[in-house]
């Protein structure tokens, strides 16, 4: 049969209907859900549902200074806006180098640092290296929603990891492993400060973590966005300084602004390479002037400024922690984070977080729904839970949208009395 005979059967049949198999993973979203639902509330809504740097500790006027610097650079140096080298800024490699090993344990050289479009990026390339699709991935339940965004897109298998009061439950997985019949490519975990619970993994079962996945030949990938966001002490090492062979990804979202996109990864033996390869194919490098930009703002400045940062996340927190306790009803229940963005909730027994915010939406609060953060976007487990975001919002925002929520919680649970 030639083309022409296909193009014959085909005849009227819409492109749409020729997708790639990956393509449903591009068809839902739950970021796509809340927006709807914030939108087409009261102008007041309170949003618990970002997961950003306040407005109050983005360093503008650094940036801005840094940006001149970087004019005056690349004005100066012949080729500084050609294109240039796929891993990217040396400059700024080196000083990431520095920055993790004092204030993260983790040793690392040049040449294992790739500057990524920021974490999400960095995920996605380890993702295009190591997975094939039906492959088999462990996850952690609850985990990162976008990280799951993208694991979907490879057409993967979960093992969805359960967490208990500190973190990844090892023994858990291990005797799920011990059961399973296939043999899993990666973990991808959040050890500090997680997203969306706000938990930490102490030193001492990261330490079982990383022997177990060297049993099974698991490559780790280490997602540390919130580590240098504590509020009550600093978190144990991380993994990566725990293991070299552990793939750690990093950012300045967190810790200086979203917007600039800078992350990296720092790439296990063997890795770096083929990372920077991929990184020239897919966009060949990021934005040389961006970088010059952060890099500029970081040094000799992110530490002290971190620690104002600390002070104002700390009060949030606060504000979070004790409105919880005024305004939820009895039975629900919370986690205690000791640094990051979030706090995770548990409602009482029978409240459908899914089923709440559309309700809770109407009279001026929204949030993340806990399903979320599994696989499929759905969890019997977690229908109870929710996640919400303090580092956004001042104090007396924080109060009133959980005395909001609150009442939402009330009305709705009078709301199903009254229909049974």
């Amino acid at each position: 049969m030639t083309a022409r005979d296909v193009l014959k059967q085909t005849e009227g049949v819409s492109p749409l209907s020729r997708l790639a198999q990956r393509a449903p993973a591009f068809q839902n979203s739950p970021w796509e859900k809340v927006d709807r639902l914030v939108s087409g509330g009261p102008a007041d809504t309170i949003y618990f549902g970002n997961g950003t740097p306040s407005r109050e500790v983005i360093p503008f006027a650094r940036l801005q200074e840094a940006s001149q610097r970087a004019w005056a650079e690349v004005m100066e140096t012949p080729g500084a806006l050609d294109y240039g080298n796929a891993a990217g800024l040396n400059e700024l490699r080196d000083l990431i180098a520095a920055r993790i090993k004092r204030n993260l344990g983790i040793r690392a050289e040049r040449q294992n640092i790739i500057i990524s479009n920021g974490s999400q990026q960095a995920i996605d390339y380890l993702c295009r290296l190591m997975l094939d699709p039906g492959d088999t991935i462990i996850v952690e339940g609850p985990t990162y929603l976008g990280a799951l965004q993208i694991f979907d897109t490879y057409q993967v298998n979960y093992i969805v990891a359960p967490l208990d009061d500190c973190g990844l439950d090892v023994d858990h997985l291990r005797a799920t492993l011990a059961s399973s019949p296939v043999v899993p490519k990666l973990l991808y975990t959040i050890p500090t400060f997680q997203n969306p619970s706000g938990l930490t993994m102490p030193l001492e079962r990261r330490q079982t973590l990383i022997e177990l996945m060297r049993e099974y030949g698991v490559l780790i990938l280490e997602d540390d966005p919130y580590g240098e966001l504590w509020i009550d002490e600093p978190p144990p090492p991380a993994l990566r300084a725990l293991d070299p062979g552990v793939a750690y990804l990093g950012t300045f979202s967190k810790t200086i602004a979203p917007g600039i996109r800078s992350g990296w990864v720092v790439a296990p033996d063997g890795f770096a390479e083929m990372l920077s390869i991929e990184k020239e194919i897919v966009d060949i490098h990021n934005e040389r002037l961006m970088m010059r930009i952060v890099r500029n703002t970081v040094d000799g400045f992110l530490d002290e400024h971190l620690i104002g940062a600390r002070a104002l996340y700390r009060a949030r927190r606060d504000a979070m922690l004790s409105g919880l306790a005024r305004f939820l009803p009895s039975g629900t229940s919370w986690s205690l984070p000791g640094g990051g963005f979030f706090v995770w909730v548990t409602l009482p027994d029978g409240i459908s977080a899914v089923e709440l915010l559309p309700f809770a939406a109407k009279r001026g609060v929204a949030f993340l729904a806990g399903e979320w953060f599994y696989p499929g976007y759905v969890s019997a487990d977690a229908a109870s839970n929710l996640r919400l975001n303090f580092s956004t919002l001042p104090e007396e925002k924080i109060e009133e949208g959980l005395r909001r929520l609150g009442d939402a919680i009330t009305a709705f649970v009078e709301q199903g009395d009254s229909s049974s």
